[in-house]
Parts: C-alpha cells; structure tokens; sequence
C-alpha cells in the first residue's frame, strides 16, 4: 500500500497519469531463460524496467559501464549515497536529465523503489532506452556489498545541493565564468579533515563534467 502510495505521488510530480488497471503481464510460454531482471514479479506497467541488485552488481563485474542515479531527496543523500552516483533529486529530473549520459546504462534508485520506477519509465520516454529501476533501493545495494560515500559531517555544503565555484576557482580551473553553477555530487574527508568535494556542471552539448579535488573554499552556495 506504501508503494502504491508513493508511485502515485511520483507520477502527480511528473505530470504522468494513472495508468489503466490491466491483468499482470505473462511471459511467452516460449521463453525458457528468461534473465533475472525480467524475472521479477511486476505489473505490466513496470515489465522489462526493473532489476535487482544482484545484477546491477554482475553488470559491473563484467565492466559495462553505468551510471548510478541517486533521485532521493536531498536529505537522504546526507546519510549516504552510492559510490560515484549522479545526485538528481526526483523534482529536478524533469530539467536536468540530459545531464545524464546517452552512451551508459542509467540504474536509478531511491528508498525502496517506486521512485526510481516512476523516474525510469520517464528517461525511456526521453530516449534513454537502458534505464533501470534497482528493486529494494539504496538499502538492498548495501546488503549486498555495494559500496556507499557518508560525507563527513560539519561544513556548509551538502551532497545533491546546487553550488557554484568561486571567481578565483574558476579562473584558476580555467572554467567560463558564466559556466561555473552545478551540483554537489560528491563530499569525502580529504587529507587533514579538510573535505573533498566533487562538483558536477551540465555541459552545453549534454552530459556531466565532474570536476573533484575541490575544497569547500573553492564553492559558493
């Protein structure tokens, strides 16, 4: 009921419409392996979308490249998010999906995982045809191994929180001034309990530019 709860949340946020009741899709009688992914117990609403985190942590371990998409909420990326993810919190996706790599696999996740199915239906529709929804969310990545960052506390920013670099770090990174506005995608503690922080910046032409060793000098809010 909770999930259901929260998938129609999710697709009043997206302006997507309720979908009509249908009888649970069936696989062909003819497939006889099917993969684990499409393996899943689902409604035909989510068929071929879904995938557990026991295969996401297969796809890395045959090295296909991904993207991990964090859609959570600001607050819950404090307490930790997958090592490496792009932080789009699930408003923002809408404006900001084209950040997101073409040529990658996208496993989205959130909590438990009506979120990121609601988010990953709405990135096919925007052409991105390899986007996931990762069953159970952060919580079953970390059981089964996968790694987390927990930023270190104190500071004045925070994983997923727009920033910008300073004029000085600009020039010094040889970045157009008028281009220096991003999102914090990562914190770690750096050398000396000083943090290291990673600032993402949409590029012009679409992707992500991910510009790291930076400490919190280097960025404004």
């Amino acid at each position: 009921m909770i999930r259901d709860r929260l998938k129609r949340a999710a697709r009043m946020l997206l302006g997507r419409p309720e979908p009509q009741q249908r009888p649970p899709a069936r696989p062909p009688a003819s497939a006889t392996a099917p993969s684990r992914a499409a393996d899943l117990v689902r409604d035909d609403d989510e068929a071929d979308i879904e995938v557990d985190s026991a295969m996401v942590a297969e796809w890395l371990a045959e090295g296909r490249p991904l993207t991990f998409l964090d859609v959570r909420e600001l607050v819950e990326m404090r307490a930790g998010h997958v090592e490496g993810a792009h932080l789009m919190p699930m408003g923002q996706v809408a404006r900001r999906h084209k950040e997101l790599p073409r040529d990658q696999r996208v496993v989205v996740y959130c909590a438990a995982g009506a979120r990121s199915l609601q988010i990953s239906q709405y990135l096919r529709g925007q052409g991105l045809d390899d986007a996931w929804s990762m069953v159970g969310g952060l919580g079953s990545w970390l059981a089964q191994g996968g790694k987390q960052v927990v930023p270190p506390p104190g500071g004045h920013l925070n994983p997923g929180q727009h920033a910008a670099l300073t004029l000085q770090a600009a020039e010094r990174l040889g970045i157009d001034p008028e281009a220096r506005s991003g999102t914090i995608q990562e914190i770690r503690a750096g050398e000396a309990g000083a943090a290291a922080v990673v600032l993402g910046i949409a590029a012009p032409e679409g992707g992500l530019r991910r510009i790291e060793g930076l400490g919190h000098d280097d960025l404004e809010p």
